[in-house]
């Protein structure tokens, strides 16, 4: 408090106008001043500050950190960046059970062949984002990835103490989603264009944040290599899963064969099941569920 000035101090905020009657924030603080030194209010002082720049630097600053959460939204859990903003680091947790897909497009790099390299991204991306849109129907599926043309999703990381059941069939009518809306974008993109869909269930994982300057949300552990190796050895247009997963979604209403024994790689011989549209029309078709070969008939030749 400088000499000559009372403890009184008022602070507001108002709307001034201009000649052209243009609307004007502005902070008002009323200082009252005691210039005789008797202990009471002899003058006023009234500040007015303009504050629209200031208002503006505050929106600017508030719309940059929105869109900076988006994007983390858009790579992280919303769960783990509410962790990354209260300064938590080494973010990290085991998964007891949970059911991992991998989404491969058959052939692609042979599509792509003749493709400038902006048609290939923009394929790509078509692709990837009505997987995205589907993916984000599921409560229970989280994005993890993607690996080249190979899109890696995981449910149950966050919903353990739900049935298994209910995030292994989550994940199956994700992929078989995927499925139908290729066939779609291959209308769109007046392409051939077709999936392999492997899905195991099993744990545990470890789930967690991984780097600092680029941090990515990322899990780890055997379940998803086994996956991975069931979509690597699936039929184009079905999802192979192992007798895990097909003891949790037996008893829904899916269309499943039994493939037999597939030999996967670091594991051996593995039971195999597929779970196909229901669309699927395989009346003139034959295909060795054994060794994975696919023949047509003559009328689709």
């Amino acid at each position: 408090m400088k000499c000559g000035e009372s403890q009184l101090v008022y602070e507001t905020h108002i709307k001034c106008s201009n000649d052209s009657n243009d609307i004007i924030p502005c902070s008002c603080t009323l200082l009252g001043m005691d210039e005789n030194k008797g202990h009471e209010i002899s003058s006023y002082v009234l500040i007015v500050t303009d504050e629209t720049e200031l208002l503006r630097q505050q929106t600017e600053a508030e719309e940059a950190k929105t869109k900076s959460e988006n994007l983390l939204y858009q790579i992280l859990p919303r769960g783990i960046v509410v962790k990354l903003n209260a300064g938590e680091k080494n973010i990290s947790f085991v998964v007891n059970y949970a059911s991992i897909i991998f989404i491969d497009i058959v052939a692609f790099s042979e599509y792509t062949a003749m493709l400038t390299p902006q048609e290939i991204m923009g394929n790509l991306s078509t692709i990837f984002g009505a997987f995205d849109n589907a993916c984000a129907k599921y409560n229970h599926i989280l994005k993890i990835k993607l690996i080249g043309d190979v899109y890696m999703a995981a449910s149950g990381l966050f919903t353990q103490d739900d049935p298994h059941q209910v995030h292994a069939e989550q994940i199956i009518n994700f992929g078989l989603e995927a499925i139908s809306l290729l066939d779609e974008i291959n209308v769109k993109l007046s392409s051939n264009l077709q999936v392999r869909v492997g899905v195991n269930s099993g744990g545990p994982l470890i789930a967690g944040v991984l780097g600092t300057d680029k941090p990515v949300f990322d899990i780890i552990g055997d379940p998803i290599n086994v996956a991975s190796r069931l979509q690597s050895t699936d039929l184009p247009g079905h999802i192979q899963i192992p007798q895990a997963t097909f003891e949790l979604i037996s008893g829904s209403d899916y269309h499943i064969d039994q493939r037999g024994e597939v030999f996967l790689k670091g594991k051996g011989k593995t039971m195999a099941y597929l779970v196909k549209p229901k669309v699927l029309n395989l009346q003139n078709s034959n295909f060795d569920l054994q060794s994975g070969s696919l023949e047509h008939s003559s009328e689709h030749c």
